[in-house]
């Protein structure tokens, strides 16, 4: 699991790297208005992709190493969803009168990031994290490449430019992903397994819609109430987080599943994910304190291009994608080992309801914070309920003891950094993260060598 982790962190890192390249792109190119409609196209892109395909995804992922029609099932039933899909998106973005461009486009984007993400589970079933990091990688790079292309010869961004760039990387990572695709296709549908992938994969995809639908049902709150301009300014601070340190979290993650579901024993399987949740704790907590060092220059260094926030809502919505981390890869990861997929139905869709309270009492009355909190608190009531839930079926110790070490050496990290002022923002930013995860391996890795924490 560990030298898989450490493919899919790569995987993740890099383009999380790339991935503030394009932001600063953005920040710096793009006003807040066109960065709010783009942010709210691509989040609704990605819901859809859910809605109507993580049940296919989840049940490949649980019953490939099972039953040999899978993966046959798998693409027919994802073709058939894929053509349904485009044709009710068509239809709708022309009835709402959007320009035959953008919704071509947009369109497109619909069916390459639905096929992306299918092509990129497939690669972690079949325990492959070298090519996932291969495309990620290329779907990055070639993202990037034409909005850099487009700024050398005109002067800014506009919202066509960027989803042209966003389709450009996905239809490349997918050529690169079927270069590489090992099994043999035959297109046909064994009804005894599509049923297993709806009894499995539906709750999932709802429990996973319903926490994408909380992870950013601020943005769309924040849209309806207060525009797309004010939605630029908060999804720009919410996407440069998420984009790192909610994909590091992941890329465990996306490791362990696959191998923890390959023992056949729950004993063991239960074991291995004692583990991973230490492992998970281990990679996090120095990401958290790093990101929470560094928040007033974060803050400062999105004004200065004309963005509005604070340090405060940067420091809610850090902690917010930490917890957001936790719901995913503790609570969701466990969930779908018990195969009790049906659990997160109440935590989910009592969260979501919390939260639209929250942001229609409150975002009129204190403006864009009143979106971090709320995505905070409703987070935290979601895993207080998931928690519950799950131990009381599972013996999984989701809090072990060692992770105060952690915690004790982030609170001392963050008080030694915190106040560190060089005078200049980027530099300052650069001296106190790097000063503030050297503070927190270091010791990290003397309590794994001296057996203090072990896995």
């Amino acid at each position: 699991m560990i030298k898989d982790s450490f493919y899919y962190f790569i995987s993740k890192i890099l383009p999380a790297v790339l991935s503030f390249g394009i932001l600063f792109i953005y920040l710096a190119n793009m006003n807040s208005k066109d960065y709010g409609v783009f942010s709210i196209v691509i989040l609704t892109v990605g819901l859809i992709n859910i809605v109507s395909s993580q049940w296919i995804r989840s049940g490949m992922l649980r019953y490939y190493n099972v039953d040999a029609k899978v993966i046959n099932t798998s693409i027919a039933a994802q073709i058939i969803l894929v053509v349904i899909i485009a044709i009710i998106a068509s239809i709708v973005l022309i009835i709402i009168k959007i320009d035959i461009l953008s919704t071509i486009l947009i369109v497109v984007i619909l069916i390459n990031f639905i096929f992306n993400e299918f092509l990129n589970n497939y690669f972690r079933m079949i325990i492959q994290p070298k090519k996932v990091l291969m495309g990620n990688i290329i779907k990055n790079i070639l993202y990037i490449l034409p909005l850099l292309i487009y700024l050398f010869i005109y002067s800014g961004i506009n919202l066509k430019m960027a989803l042209l760039s966003f389709l450009i990387g996905l239809l490349s990572s997918n050529v690169y992903y079927l270069i590489y695709w090992k099994d043999q296709v035959n297109f046909s549908i064994d009804k005894v397994v599509l049923k297993k992938f709806l009894f499995y994969g539906v709750p999932l995809t709802v429990s996973f819609a319903l926490g994408v639908l909380l992870q950013n049902i601020d943005k769309y709150m924040i849209t309806y109430q207060l525009g797309a301009a004010r939605n630029g300014n908060y999804s720009l601070v919410y996407d440069f987080v998420h984009n790192s340190l909610y994909m590091v979290m992941g890329a465990l993650g996306m490791a362990s599943l696959p191998r923890i579901l390959k023992f056949p024993a729950l004993q063991q399987q239960i074991k291995e994910f004692d583990k991973y949740v230490l492992i998970l704790y281990v990679i996090s907590y120095p990401m958290l304190g790093c990101f929470i060092v560094v928040s007033p220059e974060l803050a400062q260094i999105f004004n200065s291009f004309g963005y509005k926030t604070s340090t405060l809502i940067v420091l809610i919505i850090i902690l917010l994608t930490f917890v957001h981390g936790i719901n995913s890869y503790l609570y969701g990861q466990a969930i779908q080992i018990m195969e009790k997929t049906k659990i997160i139905f109440i935590p989910s869709a009592v969260a979501v309801l919390l939260d639209i309270v929250l942001n229609l009492i409150l975002l009129s009355k204190i403006g864009l914070v009143s979106a971090a909190i709320s995505g905070l608190v409703s987070f935290l009531v979601s895993n207080g309920l998931l928690y519950i839930l799950i131990v009381k079926k599972f013996p999984i110790n989701f809090f072990p003891r060692k992770i105060w070490y952690l915690f004790i050496i982030m609170t001392i990290t963050i008080l030694l950094t915190m106040k560190i002022n060089l005078g200049n923002d980027y530099l300052t930013l650069l001296i106190k993260g790097t000063l503030a995860l050297f503070f927190q391996i270091i010791p990290i890795v003397l309590l794994i060598k001296k057996r203090i924490i072990n896995f």
